[in-house]
């Protein structure tokens, strides 16, 4: 709607736009004056220091030009970058050369696998041996540690090889600088091993068990069957601590009672096991 208030808003905003306008076109004109001077001063810097260059390339001592003195000042320059980076490359290479010396080579780490299997073998032998298993070692597969993937025997023999092999190992592992774990032996008989072979069993973990880690042995026990503390007592000097887990009536009854009482102990562990 045409009134005078809109009348005068809109030529003030007009005249605003025109004023802004001549400022702008005022300032570019300064702005194009200043890069004309400018481009002006370089120029005549251009040609000062083409006068002066003529000049200096006049000049020869020694059959030496100021060109080829430039040019032998860029590659002495260049020369001397390069040095610098060839010795710090060189520094470098030493000092990962330094940390490789701590790993072996293929060569050596085959050398020292042969010698693991020899190691490894006359223990596993040993221990074969000693838990009365027909020898079958004509076969040159299992005498090699990392070649085992089965034993060809069957029963009660192949419990007790796996048992000789396991014991074996742990006992090789033993002499290396490595952080070890308890010793586990989960079900240390078969339903069907008789008594004598469980007392053979019993007597050869007693005789081998490893000394600088604790070894946990599982057995399963019924309230018709009361022989773990007569183990104890035959074989390991009752130093075994004996935990019966189920009152020998449960199956897989491990977490069965209450252990609310122990949270301060499952707290602590915990925390630990945090920290670590």
């Amino acid at each position: 709607e045409y009134n005078i208030e809109k009348a005068y808003e809109y030529n003030q905003n007009s005249n605003d736009t025109i004023k802004e306008l001549d400022d702008i076109k005022n300032k570019i004109k300064t702005i194009q004056r200043d890069i004309d001077k400018l481009d002006k001063d370089i120029k005549e810097a251009h040609l000062e220091l083409n006068h002066e260059y003529k000049v200096l390339a006049q000049y020869t001592k020694e059959e030496i030009t100021y060109d080829k003195w430039i040019e032998h000042k860029a590659a002495a320059q260049i020369v001397e970058k390069i040095d610098t980076t060839v010795y710090e490359l060189n520094i470098k290479e030493e000092n990962k050369k330094d940390k490789l010396k701590k790993y072996k080579t293929d060569v050596e780490i085959k050398e020292e696998r042969k010698k693991k299997e020899t190691d490894f073998f006359k223990i596993f032998q040993s221990y074969v041996s000693e838990l009365g298993i027909k020898d079958f070692f004509d076969d040159n597969r299992f005498k090699k540690l990392y070649r085992m993937s089965f034993f060809p025997r069957q029963g009660v023999e192949l419990h007790k090889t796996i048992l000789a092999y396991n014991f074996a190992f742990n006992r090789i592992i033993k002499d290396s600088n490595i952080h070890r774990f308890p010793f586990v032996l989960d079900a240390i008989f078969k339903e069907d091993i008789e008594q004598d072979n469980k007392n053979e069993i019993v007597s050869f973990i007693a005789q081998y068990k490893p000394t600088d880690t604790q070894t946990f042995i599982v057995i399963a026990e019924s309230e018709n069957e009361d022989k773990i503390s007569s183990y104890n007592n035959d074989y390991f000097e009752n130093s075994a601590y004996l935990i019966c887990i189920g009152d020998k009536r449960q199956e897989r009854a491990f977490l069965s009672k209450d252990i609310s009482h122990s949270n301060k102990i499952i707290e602590e562990t915990m925390s630990i096991l945090g920290d670590n």
